[in-house]
């Protein structure tokens, strides 16, 4: 499946223009996240508003990679020094 795959490469969510989710895109899209950070430290976020930050955090992933820009999310899976929120 999709999400398989994903489990094999380095994600980078870019989510500097998000405006809006709804309850049921946030639900999907954090059980998804959820399922991959348990078998994959290679998801990573950029460009994450506090707006969403907080929501996030209230969702009860445990451990987010967050980076201010995209490029730096990229340079993160070289030398692995990301921000982990608890």
């Amino acid at each position: 499946t999709c999400i398989e795959r994903l489990l094999t490469e380095k994600v980078v969510f870019d989510l500097r223009n998000l405006n809006f989710v709804g309850s049921l895109g946030l639900k999907d899209f954090v059980d998804t996240l959820d399922h991959m950070s348990q078998h994959s430290p290679s998801v990573r976020f950029s460009g994450l508003s506090s707006e969403f930050r907080r929501m996030f955090e209230a969702s009860g992933i445990s451990v987010l990679n967050i980076f201010e820009t995209t490029d730096k999310a990229i340079q993160s899976f070289s030398v692995d020094r990301s921000i982990s929120i608890s």
